[in-house]
Order: C-alpha cells, then sequence, then structure tokens
C-alpha cells in the first residue's frame, strides 16, 4: 500500500467514526445507516432484515422518521424494533429506540413497545450494545446493577421507557463476566494505546525472563507501534496495519532514496518562522471576529505559542475573566462543561493552553464530545447547542444548579504541546490548525525578535544580550546536546541579571550555573542516590 492508499483508507475510517458518534448531518443519514446496520448485523448474526424505508411522522411541530428492522430466525421466535430519528433541515439525532415482540406493531397494529430506551442526546454507539444484548437475551428488564467498564446508564422512568445517561458503566442483568468482557473486548483490542501498553507489558516480562530472542522480537514489534501511533498518527487497529504496511513498502526503496526525498519535500514544504506566525495571527484574527468557531496551536514548548496569543488577544482588547478565560492544568469533562457555560456568549474567547488531559490523545470521551459540540460547523441561529448528558444534578463550584444543556457562540484557541496527527480527527475538521515546529536555529531567531518584549522590567537589555550570544554558543557546539527555548532563554537571563552586581561570580561561572541547571532539566531516569 502506497502513502496516498494509506491517507485515503485513514481519512474513510475517521469519517466512519465521526459519522455515528456525534449528530447527523440531515444528508448523510442513509451513511450513518449503513454503519449502523453493519455493527448491528455482526452481533445479531445476521438475522437483521430492515424494512420499507423511513416512515414519516409529526409529534407538536417537530419531525420524526421511523427505521424499523425484524430480527428473527424465523423458526423459534421474532420481533422487531424501531430507531425513532428526529430531523430537521441541518442534523438528526437518534433520539430513541423502541421494541416489539412478537411483531405487533408489524402484524395486529399493536403500538405500544415492550421498552424503550430515550437516548438524552447520547451517542447511539453507547446504545448499540444495549440493542444487541436486549434481542440476543430476549429480555428488554433492564437492570440496575452496573459494573465499571464503558457504556450507557439507564434510568427507569416508568415500567416500560429508560432515559439513558452516559457513565463509565453497562447493564448486566443476565450477563456472566466473560460475556462483559468479551462484549467490550473488540473495542479495546481496536484501541492504539491499548495495543502499545499490552506490548509494552510482554516486552517488559521478556526482559525480566532474559529471553533474548522473545525480547528481540517483541522489541521490533514495540517500536513498530510506536512509529504508527506517534509518527503516522494510528489511533486504531486499523491504523497500525496500514501503518506497518506502509513502511513495508517504503523499506524496499533504498534508505538513500527515501531520505533524499524526504530531505527534498521539507526544504519545499518548510515555512520560515516569520510566516508561520503570520499565518496564526490571521487564525487568531478569524476566531476573534467570529468567523472562525477555533484554532489548534501545536509545537515543541518554549516557542513563544502562548505569549504571542495573549499579545494579539491583549491588543484586540480581551481581559482576563471578564471576555475571555484561560483553561490551563488538568481538566475534566464537567469543569471544561462549567467554563464553557461562563463564556458561552458571543465574543468571548476561552484559550484552552497545556490542558492536554482535556484534547491529548487519552482525553475523555467525555471532554471531546463535549468540545465537538461547542466547535459544531452545523450550528443554527441560536448558536451551537452543548449537552452535558448526566443523570444527577449540575451545579457550578458555588452550588448553583446549571443547566445540562445551552448554545455556545464563543471561540476557542487550544495551545498544545501534541502533534497534529495524535490530536483527534474530529476537533481538527473543526478548527483550522497551525503547526509550529522549529530548528535550533530557528528558535533563536524567534527568541531573538521576541528579546525587547520579553520581561522588561525584570531582565536588562545588557543580561538579555549575553543570554542570547551564549545559547547561541552553545548551538554550535556539536558535543553539546540541547533544547533551546524561550523558558530556557529566560533561565539564563535570570541567571545573568541576578549576578550582574555580584563581585564573587564571573560571566564564566553563570556560565557554568547555566549549563548545570540545563543538564538537571535534561536529565532523565537513573537510581536513588
Amino acid at each position: 500500500m502506497n502513502y496516498l492508499d494509506f491517507i485515503k483508507a485513514k481519512r474513510q475510517l475517521n469519517e466512519n467514526l465521526i459519522a455515528i458518534n456525534e449528530a447527523f448531518d440531515s444528508n448523510k443519514i442513509n451513511h450513518v445507516l449503513e454503519l449502523i446496520e453493519d455493527i448491528l448485523r455482526k452481533h445479531l448474526d445476521d438475522k437483521l432484515v430492515p424494512l420499507v424505508d423511513f416512515v414519516d411522522t409529526t409529534i407538536g411541530e417537530d419531525n420524526y422518521k421511523v427505521k424499523q428492522y425484524i430480527v428473527s430466525d424465523f423458526k423459534s421466535r421474532s420481533m422487531m424494533f424501531t430507531l425513532n430519528w428526529k430531523v430537521d433541515e441541518k442534523s438528526s439525532e437518534i433520539y430513541s429506540v423502541s421494541f416489539f415482540k412478537d411483531l405487533q406493531l408489524l402484524i395486529h397494529g399493536i403500538d405500544e413497545p415492550v421498552a424503550t430506551i430515550n437516548t438524552q442526546g447520547i451517542s447511539i454507539v453507547k446504545i448499540l450494545p444495549l440493542i444487541w444484548e436486549a434481542i440476543n437475551n430476549n429480555d428488554y428488564t433492564f437492570s440496575n446493577d452496573f459494573v465499571k467498564t464503558n457504556s450507557t446508564k439507564l434510568e427507569k422512568t416508568n415500567e416500560s421507557i429508560y432515559d439513558a445517561y452516559y457513565f463509565k458503566y453497562i447493564l448486566t442483568e443476565g450477563l456472566s463476566k466473560e460475556h462483559v468482557e468479551k462484549l467490550f473486548r473488540e473495542a479495546e483490542e481496536d484501541d492504539a494505546y491499548a495495543q502499545l501498553k499490552a506490548k509494552k507489558d510482554e516486552l517488559d516480562k521478556a526482559k525480566a525472563s532474559g529471553e533474548k530472542e522473545l525480547v528481540a522480537k517483541l522489541h521490533d514489534e514495540y517500536s513498530k507501534l510506536v512509529d504508527a501511533i506517534y509518527k503516522d498518527g494510528a489511533t486504531s487497529a486499523e491504523d497500525i496495519r496500514v501503518s506497518i504496511e506502509r513502511r513495508r513498502s517504503m523499506r524496499e526503496i533504498p534508505t538513500s532514496s527515501i531520505k533524499a526525498a524526504e530531505q527534498k519535500m521539507e526544504q519545499e514544504t518548510r515555512k520560515k518562522p516569520e510566516q508561520v506566525f503570520k499565518e496564526m495571527s490571521k487564525y487568531i484574527e478569524l476566531v476573534i471576529k467570529g468567523i472562525q468557531t477555533s484554532v489548534i496551536i501545536c509545537g515543541a514548548p518554549g516557542v513563544g505559542k502562548t505569549f504571542r496569543v495573549r499579545q494579539q488577544l491583549k491588543a484586540a482588547g480581551y481581559k482576563e475573566g471578564m471576555n475571555m478565560y484561560t483553561y490551563k492544568g488538568k481538566g475534566t469533562p464537567r469543569a471544561l462543561y462549567l467554563t464553557l457555560f461562563n463564556y458561552r456568549k458571543k465574543g468571548d474567547i476561552i484559550v484552552i493552553d497545556d490542558a492536554d488531559a482535556l484534547v491529548g490523545p487519552k482525553a475523555p470521551e467525555d471532554s471531546i464530545n463535549i468540545l465537538k459540540a461547542a466547535l459544531d460547523s452545523t450550528s443554527d441561529e441560536e448558536g451551537r447547542l452543548v449537552n452535558y448528558g448526566i443523570g444527577t444534578k449540575l451545579v457550578d463550584d458555588e452550588g448553583n444548579p446549571v443547566q445540562k444543556k445551552f448554545y455556545y457562540n464563543g471561540g476557542i484557541i487550544v495551545i498544545t504541546n501534541y502533534r497534529v496527527g495524535q490530536l483527534d480527527s474530529a476537533l481538527r475538521g473543526r478548527s483550522f490548525i497551525q503547526d509550529i515546529d522549529f530548528t535550533i536555529e530557528e528558535t533563536l531567531s524567534v527568541i531573538k525578535g521576541l528579546m525587547p518584549d520579553i520581561e522588561p522590567q525584570l531582565y536588562s537589555k545588557e543580561s538579555k544580550m549575553k543570554a542570547y550570544k551564549f545559547l547561541e554558543e552553545l548551538s554550535q557546539d556539536k558535543n553539546y546536546q540541547m533544547n533551546i527555548s524561550v523558558r530556557i532563554f529566560c533561565l539564563c537571563a535570570k541567571l545573568f541579571e541576578s549576578c550582574a552586581h555580584d563581585d564573587a561570580f564571573s560571566d564564566d561561572d553563570v556560565k557554568s550555573m547555566i549549563k548545570e541547571q540545563m543538564k538537571n532539566q535534561a536529565a532523565e531516569g537513573g537510581k536513588k542516590y
């Protein structure tokens, strides 16, 4: 498989994943339906028989479409269920699933279902396991007995109606532990990071046992997984397979030819820092003006991402806590939802800065779904609808009740150290993306340009120039491995400034201290003293 085929295959997988994980574009209902039916057939032993096309109905002022299915082995029993869609001009969603025993609705015209699950805005993906488990077990009395896994909680509202709420649970009535594990094993095996962790555990055990041949084999397999995930952006088992195939075919080409082609491509496409920041400024401007919902800025730490974003927002009249909010550090879905709620007005901007727990590859699905809703391109006149599907009461940090559904009209700027390929594809599809990747020489030029504006009240021009000259000197030393960043520059300037009027310290002493600090910051592993 060549690289273009790999990209095409990955894009198709991402499109399918997005299609069945959110509110659907109305013109894509048939495509979504095909994906859902494929999944259901697999778990219903190919006994799924779709009936006629959608049946249109109206309840109040809302339009609905009902899709009917028969599940039958044509010997012992038959039953029927319906997917009930709420549809408007732009988007649609499955708002409930109804079950009918012995084809009551089709044959006798009895329209009372034996059970109905209201999705409460939850992705149909989390309801599908409940459908096939109920049908396969011929049991529609869902239990309140839960075990921790990754699915949906149901709360009974009357004799046969259940409201769905997303929690890390799955109904287990009538299911053995082995059956529950089997039900979700496929999803776990399809997760690229779960595969990487499992392979790492195998490798560690092999190292402990001293089996050299096995260690070499597992190390090779582990390296392939690392390349697939962190270099090619694989997130599923299929992504990994495609990546490994592509890399295997690439190895058939002489290494020198590959390197030459990569270097040529990089030279042709690489942008200078001033061009990168010029484009980044335009993306931010579009978010400020409300033309674009968001921009994601990716890149190594310490190249001035946050500094420039804050400068531009400040120049545009933004003030922290008034019309903007900076979200830093560890985040939770609840905290993210409340932040979006508090800064939901048109013109408000939320800066998610290094909050990798919200946007990184291991971010909770709830956080990703909340962000996807806030950035949805299919908004209506009121804004982009954001739901927080929990069964308990939602309150803010002061204990005041907060609604679980609102329209978001603000903008979002994400600043992260993750690479573009590691971020959720649905977030990328809703945002402009600026990827910042500079060489040491380019980073030095960025620092030089920022020098006059970096902490002028703390560091003198002389101290900053000494810091810059020393970093420039170190960058020329091939025997000295180092990472240069704005943070490292500030560290150098701080030490030069603090020793400037201390006769006991010369510039050489300061340089020695800087090297020591840089060595300690770059240190990895080791044993306890």
